[in-house]
């Protein structure tokens, strides 16, 4: 009997081999391990929440760029933004790269470095300056999406393919006109929108001014704070006002008025959690300081008095008591018989009834 693929002995060798028959899927032998270990449903739900915040990270970094990659430009309307990212990140390499990206390259040494030989012969300048157009290059197109480089893929030099982005990316005269003004009638119109926190509007309001520097649109302090207050949802009125009766709100920047808002946020949401903790106030409260606010036990009131005298003869107020109710032992006594009150007649009469005269 011979091992199969798995190293045991096949028994349905001759079974199938006699009836012409093929395996199936079921019958098919596998992995020991993959029997004894399988995947859970829990692991796989793990994998597959991991999955977003993976994607997540690595296409920020991609955006953002990193010591050994630079920013990507992944829209060529991401261009305005993205055109300071990269500058910093080309001087951090090697600040002598950026000439590459304002100077015209040479192609005669393009063409001296073709061969070893002519290469040999080229001083140490110009192949330091090879050398720096190449690497400039090459940090340039891969910072840029396939489908943008595809579009510029005719630009050979550093300096060209530079010029060629701008020009797309900032536009002529004509479109950074209409971008102006469109950013400028964002600004004007800006609110908050619906179910929105306030630190999704700050991020939203911060990226604003970021285009409205990048496309020309000045503004002044005081409107950037105005428009801010403005634009928050009517539960801020009460805070505004306040601000507005100190001084604040007329005399703070955007970063401070935003700081301001941020810790009132955060103290109103640790409100919100607080968990209700059962007082004990007998624990420190005096009977000194706390007389007029706790209740007293005072004797049950009296409601009837009779004027006695005490032992000198001086006429007293003394309260009357209720009758018991029980007896020495505790138990009810008897209701009391009802007194008969004799009320005299409204006329006068003799003994025989006859009535007697006025």
């Amino acid at each position: 009997m011979n091992p199969d693929l798995w190293g045991n002995s096949s028994t349905a060798e001759s079974k199938y081999r006699s009836t012409g028959l093929s395996p199936s899927w079921a019958e098919s032998p596998a992995p020991v391990s993959s029997q004894a270990n399988p995947i859970s449903t829990g692991q796989w739900a793990f994998v597959s929440n991991q999955t977003p915040s993976i994607q997540s990270i690595l296409l920020s970094e991609s955006e953002t760029g990193s010591l050994n990659r630079p920013p990507k430009l992944m829209h060529i309307n991401e261009y305005p933004g993205w055109v300071d990212r990269f500058h910093t990140y080309v001087l951090g390499q090697n600040t002598e790269l950026w000439l590459r990206f304002t100077t015209d390259f040479d192609q005669t040494l393009e063409v001296a470095a073709s061969t070893a030989t002519t290469f040999a012969d080229l001083s140490e300048d110009q192949k330091k300056a090879y050398d720096l157009e190449k690497k400039a290059y090459a940090i340039l197109t891969q910072a840029l999406n396939k489908d943008i480089y595809h579009q510029f893929v005719s630009f050979k030099t550093t300096k060209r393919l530079w010029d060629a982005l701008k020009t797309r990316g900032v536009g002529n005269v004509a479109t950074r006109q209409l971008r102006h003004d469109l950013h400028k009638k964002e600004f004007d119109g800006y609110t908050c929108m619906e179910n929105e926190s306030l630190g999704d509007l700050t991020s939203r309001f911060y990226h604003l001014l970021t285009e409205l520097g990048n496309y020309g649109v000045v503004t002044t302090p005081a409107e950037v704070v105005t428009k801010f207050a403005d634009a928050l949802p009517p539960q801020w009125n009460s805070f505004l006002e306040i601000l507005k009766y100190n001084g604040v709100l007329a005399t703070t920047n955007i970063n401070d008025f935003v700081q301001h808002l941020e810790n009132k946020d955060q103290e109103e949401t640790l409100k919100a959690k607080r968990v209700p903790v059962p007082q004990n106030p007998d624990m420190y409260y005096g009977t000194s300081s706390t007389s007029s606010a706790r209740p007293v036990s005072h004797a049950p009131l009296q409601t009837a008095f009779v004027t006695s005298t005490d032992l000198y003869g001086n006429p007293i107020q003394v309260p009357v008591k209720p009758a018991p109710t029980t007896d020495l032992y505790g138990n009810p006594l008897p209701p009391a018989p009802q007194q008969q009150v004799y009320r005299p007649s409204t006329v006068a009469t003799d003994l025989y009834g006859n009535p007697l005269p006025v």
